[in-house]
């Protein structure tokens, strides 16, 4: 007679799992009728799942020789999670590229700097947890390990708020986290060109170019631009000073604007607003000035173009053999000059445009013949009422804003100088406040153009 099957029974090394193995009757197993007694005798009292226990009690018989069978589970100890930061500022140094107006991506805008601004959050800190302990077949304890927290480190311009929760800039700059220390540069520095690599630069801080800014590219340090190479038919716009040690040749599309100096190894064919000086170190050729410091090229020449500074100018050269005209004002505000412009532009547009509509409303002046006109063509006579009403108003404003402006339009306490320690070429013309000169012969210097401003002309000095 065949003896009938057994279960042997094998419990996991981490004490979490009980399984009885379906076998034939030998050292250690048990007849499936006394599955339950055995699991009670070696102590198994924890995740006994009985039901299974009840079905190989009464059906073994039926399993082949080998099947296993989970008959009780304990209770995994779960391990803490670890703390983590979740930044909230993408640092990834994958191009964002922006779009154009048709759609097309514009490659000079990779936004590839992170650039944030003072108070802004830059990362939520998540704490780590404590785990949850477990327990094994046998009702043992399994104890869970605590989670570490975030590997952090605060660099310069980060804090914590909110209980060490948050993080925030404490000043605007740039982003730079390494995977444990995370900080707010107020600098940039790219150690290259600004090429297509680079892209357009944004940044609220102080911005070093080691190469060169080359044609199409725009670089904005609200704190400062300082350029080790040269600079072309590119945009370099601060609120601070702007450094280009190289020189800029413009092309006649170049824009360099500052809250501060400009200093420059030369300006070829470029636009410059300072409302500080405009320092060159060797010539200033067919550009527009504008500053209200000084335009000083003292060991250089000044040719062609136009210079407005208020400060006035000096230079060793100013015009060239060639009588190339050279434009210079002194003494005067060039953004109130250039508002006070686009203001009499606007105005002698009005009223250029007037007459005529006034005239075509006279037409109608006479009600019965207005109120005869079919209805769509009664609606447009009111528009041009209303549009006649408007740009009397807006004339009205516009002469009130040029009162306003020439009232900020005064005079230097001291009259400013042009000053040339060389030549003075033909073709060269002076203006101040009141009056003006134009050179006509080559004068040697040291020379001076000073406004007399009680006889309101420009006079030279030897």
């Amino acid at each position: 007679m065949t003896a009938g099957p057994a279960l042997r029974l094998d419990v996991t090394a981490d004490g979490l799992r009980v399984y009885a193995t379906v076998c034939t009757a030998g050292a250690g197993a048990v007849p499936p009728s006394e599955l339950a007694a055995e699991l009670v005798r070696r102590g198994v009292c924890v995740g006994v799942a009985l039901e299974t226990v009840g079905r190989l009690a009464g059906g073994a018989a039926q399993l082949p020789s080998g099947t296993r069978v989970l008959v009780a589970e304990g209770h995994p100890a779960i391990d803490g999670a670890h703390g983590r930061l979740e930044l909230l500022v993408d640092v990834s140094d994958r191009p964002q590229y922006a779009a154009k107006a048709d759609g097309s991506l514009d490659f000079r805008e990779p936004n590839l700097v992170h650039v944030v601004r003072e108070g802004q959050r830059l990362a939520v800190v998540h704490a780590p947890t404590a785990g949850r302990a477990g327990r094994s077949v046998f009702g043992q304890a399994l104890t869970a390990r605590a989670g570490h927290p975030a590997r952090l480190r605060l660099g310069p311009n980060v804090a914590a708020v909110n209980d060490g929760r948050e993080l925030v800039a404490r000043a605007a700059g740039r982003l730079v986290f390494d995977g444990v220390r995370i900080s707010v540069a107020p600098a940039l520095v790219i150690p290259g060109d600004v090429d297509y690599s680079v892209g357009n630069i944004r940044f609220p801080g102080f911005v070093t170019v080691r190469g060169n800014v080359p044609d199409g590219f725009e670089v904005q340090g609200d704190r400062g631009i300082e350029v080790g190479g040269t600079a072309g038919a590119c945009v370099l716009r601060s609120s601070g000073d702007v450094a280009v040690h190289g020189g800029i040749n413009g092309h006649g599309k170049a824009l360099i604007e500052a809250g501060g100096r400009v200093r420059a190894k030369y300006l070829n064919e470029a636009v410059v607003r300072a409302h500080g000086d405009v320092e060159v170190a060797t010539e200033v050729v067919n550009s527009r000035v504008y500053c209200l410091g000084r335009l000083l090229v003292p060991n250089g020449a000044v040719i062609g173009g136009e210079a407005m500074a208020s400060g006035g100018v000096a230079a060793q050269t100013l015009g060239s053999e060639l009588g190339v005209q050279t434009r210079v004002t002194i003494g005067k505000d060039y953004d109130v000059v250039s508002r006070q412009e686009a203001a009499a532009a606007r105005a002698a547009a009005i009223d250029a445009g007037l007459p005529a509509l006034v005239k075509r409303l006279e037409a109608m002046a006479d009600r019965k013949k207005f109120l005869a006109l079919p209805e769509p063509e009664r609606e447009r006579v009111k528009g041009e009422y209303d549009r006649f009403k408007a740009l009397k108003a807006e004339r009205l404003a516009i002469e009130e804003q040029l009162k306003g402006l020439a009232a900020q339009a005064h005079a230097p306490a001291e009259a400013p100088e042009v000053r040339v320690s060389g030549l003075l070429y033909q073709d060269v013309s002076v203006a101040g406040q009141a009056g003006s000169y134009t050179n006509t012969e080559v004068f040697r210097g040291p020379l001076a153009l000073v406004e007399d401003r009680t006889a309101g002309r420009v006079v030279l000095r030897h």
